[in-house]
């Protein structure tokens, strides 16, 4: 275990990095939460990392906004937090591989948009997901509207937000808002499994339809077909592909170069 500073912990295990939020029990969300979190992030090196887990040492992942500091933020401060929170969370979502974040206790709203960044959500049994800002008179404001709807839908996006439910882990895996509830006792394991079976793939085909996917949601079909092209082509080009193929001849795992 390494610490790279008392608020966030890292972890190596090969080629997957780590990271575990420290700040308290609830992990809630402020600058002295998601400032460390994104220096963390901008300190991977997606050229040899293959994959990324966050999750709490606490009681919860992520219980949302410190509701008490934000009461006392105007609207100019309050406005530089979302931008400094957002970029938080894009760094998460432009990173070029694979990212999971593994959730226990809640991760409620600003938790659960935090959740929405990562490509792959795990949970403990006892993970508690929900988005109540409209019971608070605000809104999901890091997210939420949008990252939300394009994961589960927009009558199921409407119908969480709206009502402001909080959803178990298993209804959070029947809606498709998290990918897999773990077994209790071994989640961290379980979890490492989850991932190491997604990068015994090639790296530069999972960079590369990772890239597709991202840049053609927002795109017609015909440019998303454009992207996608482009994308094969990249992998098709690679040593990866090259190796690929010689170890499927070979009846043998693969060696990924990752170029």
């Amino acid at each position: 275990l390494l610490m790279s500073n008392k608020i966030i912990l890292k972890k190596n295990y090969n080629d997957i990095i780590h990271l575990i939020m420290n700040k308290d029990s609830v992990n809630a969300l402020d600058y002295e939460l998601i400032n460390p979190l994104a220096d963390e992030i901008n300190k991977i090196d997606t050229s040899k990392v293959r994959a990324l887990l966050v999750s709490s040492s606490g009681k919860h992942f992520c219980a949302g906004a410190n509701l008490k500091k934000r009461s006392m933020m105007d609207n100019k401060e309050t406005i530089k937090f979302l931008d400094q929170l957002n970029q938080c969370f894009n760094l998460i979502e432009d990173l070029s591989i694979p990212t999971f974040s593994l959730i226990n206790g809640a991760a409620l709203g600003g938790g659960t948009e935090l959740s929405l960044c990562f490509d792959f959500r795990l949970a403990y049994k006892n993970a508690m997901m929900g988005l109540p800002e409209v019971s608070l008179g605000i809104i999901p404001g890091a997210g939420g509207t949008q990252r939300l709807p394009r994961l589960i839908g927009m009558s199921k996006a409407k119908n969480m937000i709206f009502k402001g439910d909080l959803l178990s882990a298993e209804t959070s895996l029947k809606i498709g808002l998290i990918d897999k509830v773990l077994k209790d006792g071994n989640e961290v394991e379980e979890a490492l499994l989850f991932i190491n079976k997604i990068i015994a793939n090639a790296p530069i085909s999972l960079k590369s339809v990772k890239q597709a996917l991202a840049q053609g949601l927002s795109k017609s079909l015909k440019d998303g077909l454009e992207i996608e092209r482009d994308a094969y082509l990249k992998a098709m080009n690679s040593t990866d592909k090259e190796e690929g193929i010689q170890a499927f001849i070979d009846k043998r795992k693969p060696n990924w170069k990752g170029k």
